[in-house]
């Protein structure tokens, strides 16, 4: 990883170390960068602000379990997800909770419904079935339940990674029917 990558990881977790000891809305962009130990310029080379910064941990979390080649890609992504929000729980359990515009609900949707989009772009080869439903809907249908599953997860300490991962996929492969059996 050449310098200018380590900086931007740097300066990212810098921010998620942050988050886990002050409110959301009390960071600075000086306090990222007084806690990488960077001057504040070099934090606007990589983000244009803290959410930009926020928005890039979350997607190089979860990209990084996006295997739309794989022939499981969702037990695969599900996994992934929860081994990372595992790492990393004190940081998603505060993060899951900053509203607003730019949010992390919003920033979490919309990157888990592109990689969830690029699965489906590999393995729906038909849309006889509902074709009115395109992937990128299907795609971000999928992503808000999968956030609303990982809130739950992430409030309820008692309920192990093996349980999320269950629940997510009962979830995501089943139909509302389903369930009332």
């Amino acid at each position: 990883m050449d310098k200018k990558n380590n900086t931007k990881e740097f300066l990212a977790e810098s921010l998620r170390l942050l988050i886990q000891r002050m409110p959301f809305h009390s960071i600075t962009i000086k306090k990222i960068c007084d806690e990488a130990g960077v001057v504040r310029v070099t934090f606007y080379n990589y983000f244009v602000d803290k959410y930009d910064a926020l928005d890039y941990l979350v997607q190089t979390d979860l990209m990084a379990g996006i295997c739309e080649r794989e022939s499981d890609p969702l037990t695969i992504l599900l996994t992934h997800l929860a081994k990372v929000l595992s790492e990393h729980r004190r940081f998603y359990e505060i993060s899951v909770e900053i509203d607003g515009q730019n949010g992390f609900q919003e920033i979490f949707i919309h990157r888990l419904g592109e990689g969830i989009k690029r699965i489906l772009d590999v393995h729906r080869t038909s849309m006889a079935e509902a074709p009115e439903l395109d992937n990128a809907f299907l795609a971000q249908t999928h992503a808000v339940l999968i956030f609303y599953l990982v809130r739950t997860w992430l409030k309820n300490p008692s309920l192990k990674e093996e349980d999320f991962i269950k629940y997510a996929l009962k979830m995501s492969q089943s139909s509302f029917y389903d369930f009332m059996k």
